[in-house]
């Protein structure tokens, strides 16, 4: 007959299952930064002073986040902000929590984060005819189903995304792209893995040019394919093109939030299937 297993081997398997997720939790090495994430009240001439009391340079407010601030340690300000350190610093944290205006602090570390599909390698160009999302006829083989985003009926009704501005959190856009240009939007864009105002990535980084594209390219230019709204500003916030610390990422999500309408995010922790991964404290 079939053997039931019984409740005490049950929960030794999970007692197990457990301790091996604990056991690769451990084993993920911590980045320790030069980045403080401060959270303070009584505004930007209090966090400045409390910086420079404290051996830090305030780099001011984290995106949009209220009464946050991007502390860096002094000695270090003059390289990159996400610079590693050796270890976590317990004085600075003691001696940041002593000032009453100072609600909370966390030294940040340094995360890798994952693109969230394979760049296809190919020279053709993605034409709309061949843009099997936007209208499948078939493009690749698949004749039964011909799944696609039904998007064209809501072209047809004037869904465009016309007034709306997507910031496009990945690797960097290419502003000068042919299309792209005319619908990057400047004045909302950041680099938040440089601290610039120019999302330009490496010339080896593309996924976010191309996650721009499928968002936004220009329609009716004669260039490559169309966007699934074609109409809408890109705003290029450029963030995983390396290590990066919570506080880069809180900034880039709540970038400009007044003037960005959607957040595009095509990417993640890596995925070992034993280890979940979420977003920290700041």
């Amino acid at each position: 007959g079939v053997m039931f297993p019984s409740l005490c081997s049950l929960i030794c398997c999970f007692c197990a299952l457990l301790a091996h997720v604990v056991a690769s939790e451990d084993s993920v090495q911590t980045n320790w930064s030069n980045s403080w994430a401060v959270e303070i009240k009584g505004g930007q001439d209090v966090a400045d002073r409390i910086a420079a009391k404290n051996g830090f340079i305030n780099f001011g407010p984290i995106g949009s986040l209220e009464d946050k601030y991007n502390f860096v340690i002094h000695d270090s300000a003059g390289t990159f902000i996400r610079e590693m350190v050796n270890g976590p610093n317990d004085d600075l944290a003691v001696g940041l929590m002593k000032h009453p205006e100072v609600k909370s602090c966390q030294q940040q570390t340094l995360v890798q984060y994952q693109k969230r599909y394979t760049q296809p390698q190919t020279t053709t160009n993605p034409l709309l005819a061949n843009q099997w999302p936007v209208n499948n006829t078939g493009q690749t083989g698949e004749t039964v189903l011909l799944l696609d985003l039904n998007i064209e009926p809501a072209w047809i009704q004037g869904y465009t995304g016309n007034n709306i501005t997507v910031g496009v959190v990945d690797d960097g856009i290419d502003r000068r792209h042919a299309d792209l240009a005319d619908n990057y939007d400047s004045i909302n864009s950041f680099d938040y893995y440089d601290s610039d105002t120019d999302p330009n990535p490496f010339f080896f980084d593309s996924h976010g040019t191309a996650c721009a594209g499928e968002i936004g390219m220009v329609r009716g230019n004669s260039i490559c394919g169309v966007g699934v709204a074609y109409n809408s500003k890109l705003a290029g916030l450029r963030l995983i093109a390396g290590p990066i610390t919570d506080a880069q990422i809180a900034g880039s999500l709540s970038h400009n939030r007044e003037n960005i309408d959607i957040y595009s995010n095509s990417w993640g922790p890596y995925d070992s299937g034993a280890l979940v991964l979420g977003p920290g404290p700041v």
